[in-house]
């Protein structure tokens, strides 16, 4: 299994030393693969991420409209999963169910799908970020149960094994466990799940030497900043943990982002929200830019177009209205920043590295 790198953020006490910084200076599905067997489904995914639910030490039960979140996904159940005297849909931890037991005699997931007489049972696993594959391992009765991704049935499972799939195309947010027309009702126990994220929100600041870090802020977040209008708004560069020059482009795209919009820049440098370069359809609102390379990029530029200075190198404030700006960014106003910054700990041979994107909405 690749190694995974966890994120770095930092939002308590941000701004006072942000300011201060500044002062001082196998079959196939249309384009899925499936796959019976979890060695080779993790060869053709490269990187994964694991989940266990081994940290799970109590029931948690999301069926029919219940929610319970597992950190990059979500699992929520339809339908009533009550059957032999148990609650199904639910993560299951010791003491296990009497009806299916646990797969390896860890917490996994008790699971019930049904298609008869209008009972519509099941559930689907919601993902905080895109995934381009997934997998788990089935139970007993487990070639009862049917994967679908975002409405495009993907293939059943199979009894006592594991069943995955991998998309080098697409991506999904929505996985849903149920089973197919008139198949009746089934039980069975689910776990280890593994998934691909496709996430154009991490950035690749620092991913050859790890962990990657999150270097652009808006008002102190780096992920989802939530801003009152005509209230003091301000955006934040650091530098990479490598150093490097401190240049780096920031553009602000209107809206947040969705699969459709990902761009993969070349040579390694990693997967942006939206197109950066201008001469491949890149329609930033504004920009701000001492990289240099404008007509690639773009000049540095307000939000109503009007030319301004570059900003400093990194570490720096590129952003600052202490009210705000009720024209241009009025209450309801979403955006979607992100860019490119010069990293020597970047994996690319460029020594370029895309940034974290940070979704800014004014309230």
């Amino acid at each position: 299994m690749s190694p995974s790198f966890k994120r770095q953020t930092c939002t308590t006490g941000f701004y006072a030393t942000v300011m201060a910084l500044c002062i001082l200076s196998t079959s196939a599905v249309a384009d899925v693969t499936t796959f019976t067997d979890r060695a080779s489904w993790e060869a053709a995914a490269s990187t994964f991420e694991l989940e266990t639910f081994d940290d799970i030490t109590t029931d948690q039960i999301f069926e029919d409209g219940l929610i319970v979140d597992v950190g990059d996904f979500m699992l929520t159940g339809f339908g009533d999963a009550n059957t032999q005297g148990e609650v199904f849909n639910r993560i299951d931890a010791a003491p296990f169910s009497s009806f299916r037991g646990s797969l390896n005699g860890t917490t996994d997931i008790a699971a019930r799908v049904n298609d008869s007489s209008g009972d519509l049972v099941g559930f689907d696993i919601i993902f905080d970020e895109p995934v381009s594959a997934w997998g788990c391992d089935f139970g007993t009765v487990g070639s009862s149960f049917r994967v679908v991704a975002d409405g495009t049935v993907i293939g059943q499972a199979q009894t006592n094994g594991f069943f995955g799939f991998v998309d080098d195309t697409n991506e999904y947010t929505t996985i849903r466990i149920d089973t197919c027309e008139s198949c009746g009702g089934a039980s069975t126990v689910m776990d280890d799940f593994v998934y691909r994220l496709e996430s154009c929100l991490d950035g690749t600041v620092n991913d050859l030497a790890g962990p990657i870090t999150d270097t652009l802020f808006i008002n102190g977040q780096s992920r989802n900043a939530q801003v009152a209008e005509g209230e003091l708004t301000w955006g934040a560069m650091l530098a990479p943990p490598a150093g490097g020059s401190g240049k780096f482009a920031i553009h602000a795209n209107a809206g947040n982002p969705s699969s459709a919009t990902h761009v993969e820049l070349p040579a390694a440098i990693g997967t942006i929200c939206f197109p950066l370069f201008l001469t491949q359809a890149a329609q930033p609102v504004a920009i701000w830019n001492n990289l240099g390379r404008e007509a690639k990029l773009g000049a540095s530029q307000y939000f109503d177009g009007s030319p301004i200075d570059d900003p400093a190198i990194a570490p720096t404030v590129f952003l600052q209205l202490f009210s705000g700006d009720v024209t241009n960014l009025p209450t309801g106003t979403v955006l979607t920043l992100q860019g490119v910054q010069i990293d020597p700990g970047s994996s690319s041979p460029l020594g370029a590295s895309t940034t974290n994107a940070v979704m800014l909405e004014i309230l």
